[in-house]
């Protein structure tokens, strides 16, 4: 998109009336403004497109600086996705669906994202509008910051702990934003679309048959994987029957931002609420571990990394005041990154490794040659199916201690291999309300 042209051909009106927001007046006039693309890990074809703004404005004495981020949504119909995948023209815009490309900016207009508790907080909204090619426009604070290359496992904690936090508040008496738009079911309806069309590929033999792929995956991966999808139900039932929070549930690394707020205490910022909704307990800290950033620097080790992420959202959520069973949280954790993740990656790994036009703009994406991203990718898929095992062994303890008669009946049957992990220690905690100010670090 020519985003200085979309803008030149919009009323200014809107444009001023914007500036004025974030400036926190009425007198100004805007002088001048230009606008550039900012890069990002584009994973959501939702996203049109995120560009900084920035300008001067007049209050008739002075120029006054201005900087904003626009976000340009669409409809993901009949898109093609950075891994190849290609979104059907008749995806359906329904609010219940996991990829409903409004929910983002119905989420600002609703002030659903205003005033969340301590912890988390989202960039501040100073208009959300309708082009006349049907996209939606959101003009968000400027966080003037870019991504660390590179994150400590103590980073990685601190951000845990305020998910936690988060989620935590809403499992202790915050009432749950109710939207019918807001993602409910949203693993489910994300299993029934994308989840069905890959598994019309991942089982098939010559699908696994691609050199890269032989040397990248175990022989059993793919009765695993198979074994997986059938437990799918079982797994999602349970899901159903855990205490549910709201989510951001894209929080992984690109998505989310460490700063001070004015108090100087630290907060996490995260951008990109399109998937936003109610979800189990232990969701919240999947894509944070099983999403790592195309090209991180960091050696990939996703067991190593769960350490500081589970134990610091543990930590948070019993700062939070929640005192339910650890045991609740590990299966919410292994049953959605495993559902979520281990079908995405597997289609990925084949479909990267069987199209060799696209080998260059994969290592271009991933910072690495293909072999090495397939030997990353088949490491989270042997990580992603160990949480399965997890999850499978913990479907009894789900059963009896908090699921329905109809979900404990079907998730009993599917039975337990390993015994359970241990409980953990309750902490006290406070909350707070807050919001990200307009003013830039």
């Amino acid at each position: 998109m020519d985003i200085t042209a979309a803008l030149q051909d919009r009323d200014q009106a809107e444009l001023i009336a914007v500036v004025r927001r974030a400036l926190g007046t009425e007198r100004v006039e805007v002088i001048e403004w230009h606008a550039h693309p900012l890069s990002y890990d584009r994973t959501s074809p939702v996203s049109a497109g995120v560009y900084r703004v920035v300008g001067t404005a007049s209050d008739g004495s002075r120029s006054v600086p201005w900087s904003l981020v626009l976000k340009v949504l669409r409809s993901p119909a009949g898109l093609t996705m950075p891994n190849g995948f290609v979104i059907p023209r008749d995806l359906p815009d329904d609010p219940g669906l996991f990829s409903y490309w409004k929910r983002e900016a119905l989420a600002y207009g609703e002030n659903v994202l205003g005033c969340l508790p301590t912890g988390i907080v989202a960039p501040r909204c100073y208009g959300v509008t309708t082009a006349a090619d049907g996209t939606v426009w959101l003009w968000l604070a400027d966080l003037a910051t870019s991504a660390d290359p590179c994150w400590t496992p103590d980073r990685y904690g601190t951000v845990a702990r305020h998910l936690g936090r988060f989620n935590g508040a809403y499992l202790t008496g915050r009432s749950l934003p109710a939207h019918t738009w807001l993602g409910q079911g949203w693993l489910r309806s994300f299993l029934d679309l994308p989840g069905r069309r890959m598994m019309d590929r991942i089982p098939s033999a010559d699908a696994w048959e691609h050199p890269l792929i032989l040397r990248a995956l175990s022989p059993t991966v793919r009765e695993r994987v198979v074994r997986l999808w059938a437990d799918r139900e079982a797994l999602l039932a349970a899901l159903d029957s855990l205490p549910h929070t709201f989510c951001h549930r894209d929080a992984f690394r690109p998505n989310l931002f460490l700063r001070r707020d004015a108090d100087g205490h630290k907060q996490t910022v995260a951008i990109d609420w399109a998937f936003a909704g109610a979800g189990p307990v232990g969701e919240e800290i999947a894509p944070l571990i099983a999403m790592r950033p195309a090209g991180g620097l960091e050696p990939y080790d996703p067991a190593s990394l769960e350490r500081s992420v589970f134990t610091g959202y543990l930590r948070g959520l019993r700062e939070a005041g929640w005192r339910g069973d650890e045991r609740l949280v590990r299966f919410g954790y292994a049953a959605t990154a495993a559902l979520r993740y281990t079908f995405l990656t597997v289609a990925e790994m084949q479909s990267e490794a069987f199209d060799e036009s696209r080998y260059a703009e994969v290592e271009r994406r991933r910072g690495r040659p293909i072999e090495v991203v397939m030997g990353r990718q088949a490491a989270l898929v042997s990580y992603l199916l160990g949480l399965a095992d997890e999850a499978r062994a913990l479907l009894a303890f789900v059963a009896v201690g908090t699921a329905p008669k109809e979900a404990a009946a079907g998730a009993a049957r599917a039975g337990s291999r390993r015994g359970p992990a241990s409980g953990g220690q309750a902490r006290n905690g406070v909350e707070r309300t807050e919001q990200v100010p307009a003013t830039r670090n």
